[in-house]
């Protein structure tokens, strides 16, 4: 199925944390909304270094809202890329540059 067909959908579809010093003292957050499952809500999970899911998403209908948070002392000096996927239905693509 084309990705504009697809029956989930997630806004933002790509997350910046911009750029990030690398001693900073606490994890940033980004939230995304996920929409449009029928049924139990599918697995929502994060791969990348630094990255993870904050909490249990909120769930209200046919949408939940997921925080993410990056922490640059868990990743490395440079570019850092993450992945938030729901089920096999769709992702959104994470990004923060340490420093």
């Amino acid at each position: 199925a084309k990705a504009v067909d697809a029956p989930v959908t997630l806004s933002p579809v790509s997350t910046s944390f911009g750029a990030v010093p690398q001693r900073s003292s606490k994890p940033l957050t980004r939230t995304v909304t996920v929409t449009g499952w029928g049924g139990a809500p599918p697995a929502i999970t994060v791969e990348g270094s630094g990255f993870s899911l904050v909490g249990t998403p909120s769930v209200s209908g046919s949408t939940a809202t997921v925080t993410v948070a990056f922490d640059p002392r868990k990743a490395g000096r440079g570019h850092a890329q993450g992945v938030l996927r729901v089920g096999d239905a769709a992702h959104s693509v994470l990004y923060a540059f340490v420093k």
